[in-house]
């Protein structure tokens, strides 16, 4: 395996939001209108889950997106829908309905962070994609690569997230970027445990995701297995800061039960980059040298680049 650099120049901006997948926006920066409507969203969504529950079982089934036909079955053997620009709902188990809402809510609020890696993603993204690519994006989240996707013709994208309230603003993303939606679909499901077949896909995207996955080693496997002979893996993740930054990396590992608790099992403590280029699933890494995003404090080290199998 051998490993090369690309490289990096920042955008200009100051990173003031935090990571997507990572620390939330505090409840305090939300004021007036958004508040009034993450608490209604909530109260609706909460209305709804209680109508479903009340529902005799039948129904109850087809409501959760439980109903044979609609869903698929991913490897792992849980259930995870799918369909062309939609997303077959449901709360994934083991997650929290009211939770998964507002992390989805709070991740729309993540353009500083967007703007300053923009420069970078539009060099990864046209580095590794090509006209006419099955593009499969793990942890999709609300759909902030999909303005780079979209710049590629003819591409189709799958992506999966564990999060069921993402779609909506993920759809919305799509047609913002001027994606058709017939060449997008959404999945629920676990990336370490991905419902595809073998050599499905020519491109996987995986950013900001592997902070927040019990064993980044799983989700790579999968990445190397969908991926046709040739495939390319581009990944952006922030990791823990370098030796020579002992402050900060202190201060990550002090603090990173607490922030696998507030963020979504969030990890600030994992090497990635080095995890990528050592696990054996690619032939070759070609690997920024590490950075770090302005601003971002405890997540701003990060590591990134397109790994071939």
């Amino acid at each position: 395996m051998s490993a090369t650099h690309l490289s990096h120049s920042p955008g200009s901006q100051s990173l003031t939001s935090a990571c997507k997948r990572c620390i939330l926006p505090s409840l305090h920066q939300l004021q007036g209108r958004q508040l009034r409507r993450v608490h209604q969203t909530c109260v609706r969504n909460d209305q709804n889950n209680k109508r479903q529950s009340d529902a005799p079982p039948s129904r109850r089934r087809l409501l959760q997106g439980t109903a044979a036909g609609v869903i698929g079955c991913c490897a792992c053997g849980r259930p995870c829908g799918a369909s062309n620009g939609k997303q077959a709902g449901g709360t994934w188990p083991g997650r929290w309905g009211w939770y998964d809402r507002y992390f989805a809510f709070a991740m729309t609020e993540m353009q500083d962070y967007e703007r300053e890696v923009a420069p970078l993603k539009g060099r990864l993204f046209a580095a590794a994609l090509a006209p006419g690519a099955e593009v499969l994006e793990l942890g999709m989240g609300t759909g902030p690569n999909l303005r780079y996707e979209a710049e590629c013709s003819e591409v189709h994208v799958t992506g999966v997230d564990v999060n069921s309230a993402m779609a909506p603003y993920a759809r919305e993303a799509a047609q913002t970027a001027g994606l058709p939606l017939q060449r997008l679909t959404l999945v629920t499901g676990d990336v370490g445990a991905l419902p595809f077949k073998d050599d499905s896909f020519d491109v996987v995207v995986c950013t900001l995701v592997l902070c927040s996955v019990p064993d980044v080693l799983g989700p790579l496997a999968e990445a190397a297995r969908v991926l046709r002979p040739g495939g390319r893996f581009l990944y952006i993740e922030h990791v823990l800061a370098p030796p020579s930054d002992r402050v900060l990396q202190v201060q990550q590992r002090l603090l990173d039960p607490l922030q696998q608790l507030a963020a979504d099992r969030c990890h600030l403590t994992r090497d990635t980059g080095a995890v990528i280029q050592g696990c054996g699933h690619f032939s070759r890494v070609d690997a920024m040298a590490p950075f770090v995003v302005p601003g971002a404090g405890l997540i701003g080290p990060h590591a990134a680049g397109i790994a071939y199998v």
